[in-house]
């Protein structure tokens, strides 16, 4: 993710105050591939910055190309996963990625689920709002 992003969204989470934010731990930009720890460092301190603003962050796993590379994809495969094992730090994680990938092709849409290679379709983006908020209703400790 581009310094910059999670440099304003910190900025705006300190201003705003929001209760809850949606932090993009990983995307397939050059910046973040030249430097994916880099990246995922930065999603976390700006997790860890929210909460000490008082705001509950939610990592959310990098999405899906249907045309990235090899080795692209080796990458966000592995950010993928680190990003889910700090769900047993503590973080909450809204995992787009287990969500919307296709059982054969860990890199491709579920079928309907994309509107091209990058963007969700209104499909997926309701599963992804249910998953949301699912998570909501269990920080919020309401019934299911």
């Amino acid at each position: 993710m581009p310094a910059d992003y999670l440099a304003g969204g910190a900025r705006d989470i300190a201003a705003l105050k929001p209760q809850v934010a949606l932090i993009q731990a990983f995307a397939e930009y050059p910046q973040t591939l030249r430097s994916p720890e880099q990246s995922l460092n930065a999603a976390i301190a700006a997790a860890d910055n929210a909460k000490r603003a008082g705001c509950v962050p939610i990592l959310v796993t990098g999405s899906l190309d249907s045309d990235i590379a090899p080795e692209m994809e080796a990458v966000r495969q592995t950010m993928n996963a680190r990003v889910r094992a700090l769900a047993a730090k503590g973080y909450e994680v809204l995992d787009l990625d287990a969500l919307w990938r296709s059982g054969e092709n860990p890199a491709g849409w579920k079928p309907g689920f994309a509107t091209d290679r990058w963007h969700p379709s209104d499909a997926a983006t309701r599963i992804a709002a249910e998953a949301l908020a699912h998570i909501l209703r269990r920080i919020l400790a309401l019934p299911d």
